[in-house]
């Protein structure tokens, strides 16, 4: 749909986008003696993807600003103007690579302690061979567990070849099993907790920052050293979310931003996208046309 609004006398009028609409009119070159630029440029749709949600409803799956815009006027044929001022502020996404940490506490060495009473009983087991006192034992220690009646103790080489067999593929399947839950439990991955643009430059981070922001930073923010700092750190590298070793940054529209943290927050190739609140600028504010109540 194309919105179009002439402030002078009030009029406005929307339909719908094809070859035979002209989006210059006329009209816009010189109204009343006021000059008027109209610039148009292409923009990438905004919105939240559910990446959990399986099912048909497609405004169910996604959200965000253009989301409701989409929504709201392609649900009535006549949308009232008005004037809501939407802050798109400039903001950093960083790539973290973690730092595993280990947390040795009190129930790590008791997890250590069962382990090693663990291969001591199954390295009594193993040894077949042994008198059938050995075989008592493990029935015994059986029922007063498991509560299980005593088996036969096996005699023949295939029944013992079996067994043992049987005692390996176990104790190897607990122990691939108890390290998965070790590692999910006591190795967890610790990235930096970046807030503001202090953090920034505190870490050291290399920042790419697009041309429009430099311009900003040096009109406007000249006399703060942090804004000064993060400017003179920026470095012609234009990669973000690629595998490599380095810890980076750019700035992008809050927006997107937020979209990038929330896709690439659970580490699962070791690197999250942190989103830094702190806005590096003030960005550009819209118009938006909502429902007419009145």
């Amino acid at each position: 749909m194309i919105h179009q609004y002439n402030p002078f006398n009030d009029d406005y009028h929307a339909e719908s986008l094809s070859n035979a609409v002209n989006l210059f009119t006329d009209k816009v070159q010189n109204m009343h003696g006021y000059r008027i630029d109209v610039g148009l440029y292409e923009a990438n749709f905004k919105l939240m993807i559910d990446e959990e949600y399986f099912g048909n409803d497609v405004w169910r799956v996604i959200s965000g600003l253009d989301v409701s815009i989409a929504r709201a006027v392609g649900r009535d044929d006549t949308v009232e103007r008005s004037i809501y001022l939407y802050p798109i502020s400039k903001n950093a996404v960083v790539k973290q690579y973690g730092k595993m940490n280990i947390m040795a506490t009190y129930q790590v060495i008791v997890v250590f302690v069962l382990i090693v009473l663990v291969i001591l009983f199954f390295t009594t087991i193993l040894n077949v061979f042994f008198p059938h006192e050995n075989w008592e034992m493990y029935n015994v220690i059986l029922i007063l567990i498991f509560g299980q009646t005593t088996t036969a103790i096996p005699s023949s080489i295939s029944e013992r070849i079996s067994f043992l067999f049987l005692i390996l593929t176990s104790s190897g399947s607990f122990a691939y099993i108890f390290g998965k839950l070790v590692e999910m439990n006591y190795m967890q991955m610790v990235y930096l907790d970046l807030r503001t643009l202090n953090d920034i430059v505190h870490h050291k981070l290399i920042p790419y920052i697009p041309f429009n922001v430099i311009e900003i930073m040096n009109q406007y923010y000249y006399d703060d050293p942090v804004i000064q700092e993060v400017f003179h750190m920026q470095t012609s590298n234009r990669t973000l979310v690629k595998n490599n070793d380095e810890v980076q940054e750019c700035f992008v529209s809050e927006t997107v931003g937020r979209m990038l943290s929330y896709s690439h927050s659970l580490g699962e190739n070791d690197w999250i996208l942190s989103f830094i609140e702190e806005p590096i600028a003030p960005g550009l504010s819209i118009m938006i046309f909502t429902n007419n109540k009145t």
